[in-house]
């Protein structure tokens, strides 16, 4: 996963990024020119581009455009909410556009109207991302059929989880019978068990980094928040290194062999993408 850009345009009360992400790691922004050299020397990859905001990145258009050919863009993820002309102009539009629904931030019209734009010009794959914070459960099942129905967008539900926060019985409730209903996968965490220290393995720092827009890697995304968001730093074993170098100053951040961890994860981005899985006895 590639933040070219950690900033963000939103101010959603739920996001720990905005909340917490240091801002020495957000003080230089790379032209696209030094990413696409740094991109050439790396094995090949399927990269998601996200964020904060990557439209509001100045070299969105010539990045997508001239990332290097031997890596194939999977996904653009974002809230659609500035600057999507420079979406019509790009050349490459092959990849899923995974838009981020706030509804404290536009209005569903608003943000379906963006939708169609993108799919009346060109792009085959436009999905919808929601979070389930407790603010907003109630409203799910008639957002997921105001965007699934007859406008035919998959509407993706992920789970809020906040070191700080936990679903009450009743909100939980609700989480547990949209899972039953097939509104909320079933496969979606619920909370963080900071008390799960079981060993797991994955691909973390294996087959999966996480690139932020400093050059700086890590292994996972959960990775991300034990290393640099404070409500987190306490929350992880000792024994799990996450940190794995700057992509200015090394070659890649690959490591060899699976990646062993003590530490909680219920980020869903890692579980899926990493292959997360407990250690048989």
């Amino acid at each position: 996963m590639f933040f070219p850009l950690l900033e963000c345009n939103y101010s959603c009360t739920y996001c720990l990024w905005k909340k917490f992400t240091p801002p020495e790691l957000k003080s230089t922004c790379h032209p696209y020119t030094d990413w696409i050299r740094i991109f050439g020397e790396m094995p090949p990859l399927t990269v998601i581009i996200t964020g904060g905001e990557p439209l509001i990145y100045p070299d969105i258009v010539p990045l997508i455009d001239n990332f290097p050919k031997k890596h194939l863009i999977s996904s653009l993820v974002t809230n659609l909410s500035v600057n999507i002309d420079k979406l019509l102009v790009l050349r490459k539009k092959e990849f899923r556009i995974m838009a981020s629904f706030h509804p404290s931030m536009t209005t569903k019209e608003a943000f379906l109207e963006n939708l169609l734009t993108l799919r009346k010009n060109g792009f085959p794959s436009v999905t919808v991302n929601f979070v389930a914070c407790p603010s907003y459960l109630k409203e799910i099942p008639r957002l997921k059929e105001y965007f699934e129905g007859s406008n035919r967008f998959y509407f993706r539900v992920d789970t809020y989880k906040d070191p700080y926060y936990n679903y009450s019985a009743e909100e939980l409730g609700l989480i547990r019978e949209y899972k039953m209903r097939g509104i909320i996968a079933k496969d979606r965490t619920e909370s963080y068990d900071f008390s799960d220290s079981s060993l797991k393995l994955c691909k973390g720092g294996t087959r999966y980094i996480i690139i932020v827009q400093n050059g700086n890697i890590y292994s996972c995304v959960e990775g991300f928040y034990y290393t640099e968001l404070d409500p987190y730093k306490d929350k992880c074993s000792r024994q799990d290194v996450f940190y794995l170098g700057n992509v200015f100053k090394v070659s890649h951040g690959f490591i060899n062999g699976e990646k062993k961890c003590h530490s909680p994860c219920a980020e869903l981005c890692d579980i899926e993408l990493a292959g997360v899985r407990l250690c048989a006895k």
